[in-house]
């Protein structure tokens, strides 16, 4: 089939039109941020979903597989999957709910502590360019942004 002018002339704009997508955008992103991520992680023995857990765990001290899936936003069983992982490798424990016995805590172990400190730097780092490469003026409008987006769709 034989493109016209006017064809490609409509392609381009349909292009255009989900590329300015604001969803489009974010999803964009949020894929070449994983990208990233899991890059940083190649050399490590554990992947950015387990990263992440390690990095929540250690803000909250414990906390339920319940409480990190909701934290994460990611499926249960796959934060249950990998937190399994993290214990085998030594880098979580689970312990009991002295309320709830049904529910299962996690707990950083010194190993995995060690692990985060090994390459939370690399994370940080990330952050800290991607916040100068906005610049203080353009990173607050998009905190701001974020905030509202999320209080929208939490409605």
């Amino acid at each position: 089939m034989r493109l016209t002018s006017a064809d490609l002339e409509d392609q381009l704009r349909k292009v255009r039109d989900l590329e300015g997508r604001l969803t489009f955008q974010l999803a964009v992103l949020s894929r070449a941020l994983d990208h990233q991520g899991a890059d940083l992680l190649r050399d490590q023995p554990i992947n950015l979903t387990a990263y992440r857990i390690l990095n929540i765990v250690d803000t909250w001290g414990t906390i339920s597989i319940s409480e990190l899936s909701r934290t994460c936003g990611i499926d249960r069983g796959q934060i249950s999957r990998t937190a399994d992982a993290l214990a085998g490798q030594g880098l979580v424990r689970f312990q009991d709910d002295s309320d709830n016995r049904r529910k299962k805590l996690v707990a950083l172990t010194d190993a995995g502590l060690a692990k985060l400190d090994e390459v939370r730097p690399r994370f940080l780092t990330r952050n800290r360019h991607l916040e100068e490469a906005l610049g203080p003026e353009a990173l607050g409008g998009l905190r701001l942004g974020l905030k509202r987006l999320s209080e929208v769709l939490e409605d």
